[in-house]
C-alpha cells in the first residue's frame, strides 16, 4: 500500500504539488519500512526489485532539516534484473564501436500516430553530441525506423529522443520514429551490438508486461537481452524541456568519465537546486 501511495504521487506532478506534506510522509514510511533502523553506507547501490520498479531516489530519509533530505542525496542507485545479470561480463561480447555517440531525435512524426511534435529535441541531442567525437545526429526524416536499427549497433552511447508506450495495439512496447512505430518483438539487428549505453528519453519507456520470476519485459530489457549492459529509462510521462535539461546535466558528467550511476545521480542533484 505505500508503494502505491508512493507512486501514485510521483506519477502525478498535481497531486504532487497539491499534498507534498503527504508525499514526505509517505517516502519516509517506505524508507523506514524497507530499511528499519538498518544504517546504509553512504555510496552507491544496486537494486533488483521483485515485480515492477519504483524508484528508491525520491524515498525521504529525514525530515529534520528544512527541507526533506532524499535517499538519493547519498546514494547513487542503479537496478539490475537479478544477481546472475549483474555478473555477466559484457565486455567479453562486445566488439568496438565505429562511433562514440548517435543522437535520435525525430522532432515530428507520422500522421498515423498522431504524436505531438517534440519541440527543441534536435537541440539537446546536437548539444549532446558536441561533448563526444565521432558523433551522428538523425533528426526529421533521417531520423526513420529504418535507418535506426541499421545504425545503433556501431555507436557506444545511443540517446533517443521520441515518443514511447509500455502498451499499444500489439499489446507490446512501442516507440516512435518520424516514419513508423518499432515493438518490442522487432529490435533484432543485422549487426551485433557494440552498444554500451542506451538512453531512452520517452514516456514509459521501462514499463512492460510482467512476467513472474522474470520481470518486466520492456524495451531496456529488449536491448539488455541484445549485449547492451545499461539503461536509462522512463517510468512514467515525462516533461520535455524538464528531460532535456536533465538528460544534458547527466552527459556532461559522462563525458568527463564518471561511471553512469554516479553521473545520474550528480545530474539530478544539479537539476533539483537548479529548480
Amino acid at each position: 500500500k505505500l508503494v502505491e501511495r508512493y507512486t501514485a504521487y510521483l506519477s502525478s506532478p498535481s497531486l504532487l504539488n497539491q499534498d507534498f506534506n503527504g508525499f514526505a510522509k509517505t517516502a519516509g514510511q517506505l524508507y523506514q519500512l524497507l530499511f528499519k533502523q538498518d544504517t546504509l553506507p553512504v555510496g552507491r547501490i544496486i537494486v533488483s526489485p521483485d515485480g515492477r520498479y519504483f524508484p528508491l531516489e525520491a524515498m525521504v530519509t529525514s525530515v529534520r532539516s528544512p527541507e526533506p533530505v532524499y535517499f538519493l542525496n547519498e546514494h547513487a542507485v542503479s537496478y539490475t534484473y537479478s544477481v546472475r545479470y549483474l555478473v555477466n561480463d559484457f565486455s567479453k561480447f562486445a566488439g568496438s564501436p565505429s562511433g562514440n555517440f548517435l543522437g535520435v531525435a525525430p522532432v515530428t512524426f507520422a500522421s498515423f500516430a498522431h504524436l505531438a511534435s517534440l519541440a527543441e529535441s534536435d537541440v539537446s541531442a546536437e548539444k549532446i553530441g558536441s561533448l563526444f567525437s565521432k558523433t551522428q545526429i538523425l533528426t526529421s526524416g533521417r531520423a526513420s525506423k529504418y535507418n535506426f536499427m541499421q545504425q545503433f549497433p556501431s555507436y557506444k552511447i545511443i540517446q533517443l529522443y521520441t515518443h514511447a508506450s509500455d502498451s499499444s495495439g500489439n499489446g507490446e512496447p512501442v516507440i516512435y520514429f518520424a516514419d513508423s512505430a518499432l515493438y518490442l518483438s522487432e529490435l533484432i539487428p543485422e549487426n551485433k551490438a557494440t552498444t554500451q549505453l542506451i538512453v531512452l528519453s520517452a514516456c514509459e519507456t521501462g514499463n512492460g508486461k510482467l512476467y513472474r520470476g522474470e520481470g518486466i519485459f520492456s524495451f531496456n530489457r529488449g536491448f539488455a537481452s541484445l549485449g547492451i549492459p545499461s539503461s536509462v529509462i522512463n517510468l512514467w510521462s515525462v516533461d520535455d524541456q524538464s528531460t532535456y535539461g536533465l538528460t544534458e546535466l547527466f552527459y556532461i558528467y559522462v563525458a568527463k568519465g564518471m561511471p553512469l550511476d554516479i553521473a545520474l545521480q550528480k545530474a539530478k542533484l544539479d537539476f533539483i537546486h537548479a529548480a
